[in-house]
């Protein structure tokens, strides 16, 4: 079935009785398609869109922009570098040391490869669940010390869906792909977890606390959010 949003277009919706939440893919022809789990309708349906536009957004326009890794391959973030340079080595090799991945690879290297992208990409995922794990759970903690709130456990997940969640029982999820993001919007993403401490939905309540939070910019962080995804390439 499928239903129409005014900016995305016709959005298709695949009901699967053991969906336990609202999965979402872009297609090659520029749609997405959101899986959802059983017994939620229509109204439920929008209102997760509503809730994940910046991201749907995002996620079209980059459908089909794939990019490898190579020797121009760069990610330059306060939290997560990554680089790659020629070497005298007889193989890739990739080394962690204080939040940058340095790969070294030798001369003559063809990052064609299929096998190579994998192990490359397996290689920086591993880098940054380390450094996401050694960074945020002890950041977004000592901002709920700021605010007065009370969380009683971080995760930290490899999320490709969301950004992060926080449950009825004060436990917070975040995705690891946080370290890929600027610190002010790490920031907007923990401060919009610890919001719903106070508000579980995304009421006018929720959005008016976050933005007290945030020093009225919520809005225009949010929007800044929409430039980026969680995909390493």
């Amino acid at each position: 079935m499928q239903f129409a949003h005014e900016e995305l277009g016709l959005i298709d919706v695949v009901v699967n009785q053991r969906a336990r939440r609202y999965v979402f893919r872009a297609t090659d022809d520029g749609r997405i398609k959101m899986t959802v789990p059983a017994r939620t309708s229509e109204k439920d349906w929008r209102k997760a869109v509503t809730d994940m536009y910046p991201r749907l957004l995002t996620l079209i326009k980059k459908k089909g922009k794939r990019k490898r890794i190579d020797a121009s391959f760069r990610i330059d973030q306060p939290d997560f570098r990554m680089a790659l340079r020629e070497g005298i080595v007889s193989r890739v090799q990739a080394r962690m040391s204080e939040g940058t991945l340095d790969v070294v690879y030798p001369k003559g290297t063809d990052f064609g490869r299929k096998d190579l992208q994998e192990w490359l990409v397996k290689v920086a995922e591993e880098a940054l669940r380390h450094q996401a794990k050694r960074v945020l759970p002890g950041r977004l903690m000592a901002l709920a010390g700021q605010l007065g709130l009370t969380v009683k456990s971080v995760t930290v997940r490899n999320s490709h869906g969301r950004w992060g969640s926080c449950s009825s029982k004060h436990t917070i999820n975040l995705s690891m792909y946080l370290v890929l993001l600027p610190t002010h919007l790490q920031r907007y993403v923990m401060l919009h977890e610890l919001t719903h401490l106070l508000h579980m939905d995304h009421s006018p309540a929720f959005w008016a606390q976050l933005d007290a939070f945030c020093g009225c910019s919520s809005k225009a962080l949010r929007k800044e959010m929409a430039k980026y995804d969680t995909r390493i390439v």
